[in-house]
């Protein structure tokens, strides 16, 4: 460190375009730009003795482009240790800014115990005032300069912005920084931090060794002390992590003044993130905070924090209500139930899976989990299957084997429907059944799986070819973390063989009702189980096994798992990622086998709903219920994932929510609600989401959750139907959909 008069070796060219590549093809849409690079570049000259390199800083620009944005960031280390050039600085930040468009700045300055204050902050407003009169013959705009500082380093932005003594001793005003971006200090008011909210003797004798010992210095070197209202102190997004009790009441309490002084500013709490990941995850694929500091940066007028107020909804879908329970089908059928549990495209028709959980029904017939089927656009809901004695038809999947249990090509695929519908008296033990449902004949049949098994009821169903084998495998995931495995045997019954002894017994089942299988999905040719509390991987073979390959903090009460896993292509192209949302957190999680299977948080969605919508949002934490459907944009027509999630927001709850992945992981939120839907139906959740057979314009989504209204809920369950229009170069011809009716 610099302390010792020793630099730090520099990444070489080849890291700085690794990150580069691997940083562009995450948050948004930039493509890899050619920038150059100004290293040690001096701005100021160095007092003798003094390492040159404490007084320079290194600049980051897109080559070719002029008048660009400037961002500059200071490091941390706690005024004594640090480097501009440090991995934190260099990996992802110069990458990520230079493709939104940005010129980015790495800045040195003199440290403890060499200088005290104020010399840390006179070597930053040294370096901006540097800057202000030469950025531009390095592609920079003088007049829109921004900081941004890490621990020490948010400190000396934070006090840079508003002691206006520091800019104006070098001939500048607090006017040429536009905007301050603080990432976790607790030093913005230093003797409230020592005296009264508990800052123990390490942090106390770092103050002393970087501001001295007297309480009149600590003071000074304070922001606190110096916002006043008329000083044109910019506006301010503060940021605080984790269970930093005094740095996120100091940042509040700064950004209270701030306020109360006329400037725009906000405390944001990163709960997600620690001392040192909010400020390395800047610029990493997905990372919300690096979303937040954006839409900051980027925003119409001085005043605007980046936070919208009105719902951003794609405004080409137009919802109609597709289903409504409490209704007869031609046939007289009751069609009922609190929840849409599944949608399945099925040969060329689509199918619903209803359940009946925590219904009151009073008069009304009670005909257990049902299965519906709308035949075509123009036709209505109809009933499939009735399963007395169910509660819900817990899933529904289509499978087609190509392969027969002895790894034999068939002459032509066998597709099958498979469905949960297990009696009620099951969900605490018993024998194991599937329905299957043909192509041909429509019928359902029932199909044992095993005569005994503990929570006998299956939560998701997967389908693998064993690579070892060559056998097409279905899989049932069991309540209670277990998972069968069958293949096709035209002798068998439903035209599936099943062994009657798991492949995998959960060994973390602790007889609650969520160390269950919550989904499974295919990912660069291996097979993946989400079991509470972990995630396993299929070993193949004649004699398979599964590992555990993540594991994660499982809640104490409802909801350990992680639900909809789904396989997407990697951020950096080079293989398939797995998504997951994990139950009742609201993190949507992105896990990579090639690195080890280490886990990204690549959204909040409680967050990023109240961020979206503005405004109060009820729950929003639970998202992708059963997995995150591959389709296209109704907009642009680039791939996307759709995203289903429990919210409501008070004043809009006959509008349920949606949320569009893009392929370089940013989202957006789609409003579902029919304006000729009469009442105010509270919808809940969008719980299931399929493309119609018929038309990729058209999807169907459905839901509530049995859990709301006090868990007393009858005809509660729905179905919407959205359309958007083709594209405009496509003439003639129609795609075959229509309003329900």
């Amino acid at each position: 460190m610099h302390a010792t008069g020793v630099r730090p070796p520099r990444a070489s060219a080849a890291v700085f375009w690794v990150a580069l590549i691997v940083a562009t093809g995450g948050l948004g849409a930039q493509k890899a730009p050619a920038v150059k690079r100004n290293l040690d570049v001096p701005y100021a000259p160095a007092p003798p003795g003094v390492d040159a390199g404490l007084l320079s800083l290194d600049i980051y620009a897109p080559r070719g482009v002029a008048e660009r944005p400037v961002i500059v960031m200071i490091h941390g280390g706690g005024w004594r240790r640090g480097d501009k050039a440090a991995r934190a600085m260099t990996r992802d930040k110069p990458a990520w800014f230079v493709g939104a468009g940005y010129v980015y700045v790495s800045v040195n300055y003199r440290l403890s115990p060499a200088v005290k204050h104020p010399t840390h902050v006179k070597d930053v407003a040294r370096a901006l005032a540097w800057l202000h009169d030469r950025v531009r013959q390095y592609g920079g705009d003088p007049e829109r300069i921004s900081v941004m500082g890490h621990s020490a380093g948010a400190h000396l932005a934070a006090l840079v912005a508003t002691d206006h003594r520091r800019l104006e001793g070098v001939g500048k005003s607090l006017r040429i920084v536009k905007r301050v971006i603080l990432l976790d200090s607790a030093a913005y008011d230093i003797p409230r931090y020592v005296y009264e909210l508990g800052a123990g003797p390490v942090m106390r004798r770092m103050y002393e060794t970087a501001f001295g010992a007297s309480e009149a210095a600590w003071r000074d070197a304070s922001p606190r002390t110096h916002v006043a209202a008329g000083k044109g102190i910019p506006p301010f997004l503060i940021f605080h992590t984790g269970r930093r009790l005094a740095g996120e009441r100091l940042s509040r309490e700064l950004a209270a003044a701030l306020v109360k002084a006329g400037t725009p500013a906000a405390a944001v709490h990163a709960a997600d993130k620690d001392h040192g990941t909010i400020n390395r995850d800047i610029g990493r694929s997905g990372d919300w905070v690096t979303r937040r500091i954006m839409r900051f940066l980027e925003a119409g007028k001085p005043g605007d924090t980046g936070a919208p107020t009105a719902p951003r909804a794609v405004p080409t879908v137009r919802f109609r209500e597709s289903y409504r329970a409490g209704t007869r089908d031609a046939a007289k059928r009751w069609m009922g139930g609190t929840e849409t549990m599944r949608l399945a495209s099925f040969a060329g028709k689509l199918f619903a899976a209803i359940g009946y959980w925590t219904d009151v029904p009073g008069d009304d017939p009670r005909p257990g989990g049902q299965v519906l089927v709308k035949r075509g656009p123009e036709a209505r809901w109809e009933v499939d299957r009735d399963f007395p004695g169910s509660l819900r038809v817990s899933a529904l999947e289509p499978v087609t084997f190509r392969l027969d249990h002895r790894g034999r090509a068939l002459a032509a695929p066998v597709s099958l429907l498979l469905a949960d519908a297990s009696p009620l008296r099951h969900r605490r033990g018993g024998p194991l059944a599937v329905w299957v449902r043909g192509v041909q004949d429509g019928a359902w049949t029932s199909v044992r799986v095993t005569q005994s098994a503990s929570r006998a009821y299956t939560r998701a169903f997967g389908f693998h070819r064993d690579a070892k084998t060559g056998v097409d495998r279905v899989f049932a995931g069991t309540g209670a973390g277990e998972i069968y495995s069958g293949a096709h045997d035209p002798k068998a019954s439903g035209g599936i063989r099943w062994d009657p002894e798991p492949e995998l017994r959960n060994p973390d089942f602790n007889e609650t009702p969520f160390r269950r299988v919550s989904a499974f999905t295919v990912a660069n040719g291996k097979l993946y189980a989400s079991v509470a509390p972990c995630l396993y991987e299929r070993e193949d073979g004649p004699e398979p096994g599964w590992r555990e390959v993540y594991r994660w903090r499982p809640n104490p009460g409802a909801g350990a798992g992680l639900r909809g896993i789904t396989a997407v292509p990697g951020p950096d192209g080079r293989g398939e990622v797995i998504l997951g949302a994990r139950e009742q957190t609201g993190r949507i999680l992105r896990v990579d086998p090639a690195r080890g299977f280490d886990a990204t948080v690549e959204l909040e969605s409680k967050r990023f709903l109240t961020e979206t919508l503005g405004g109060r949002v009820l729950a929003g934490r639970l998202t992708a219920y059963n997995r995150f459907v591959p389709g296209k944009h109704p907009v642009t027509g680039s791939p996307i994932h759709w995203v289903t999630v429990a919210a409501v927001r008070p004043r809009d709850i006959s509008a349920a929510w949606l949320l569009i992945r893009h392929a370089d992981a940013r989202y957006e939120v789609v409003r579902v609600h029919d304006p000729a839907r009469r009442g105010r139906p509270l919808l809940v959740s969008t719980r299931t989401l399929e493309i119609a057979p018929w038309s990729d314009r058209e999807i169907y989504t459905g839901g509530y959750d049995g859990a709301a209204r006090g868990r007393r809920n009858h005809n509660t369950a729905w179905i919407y139907r959205g359309t958007w229009p083709a594209p405009a170069k496509r003439a003639g011809g129609t795609d075959g959909s229509s309003a329900d009716r």
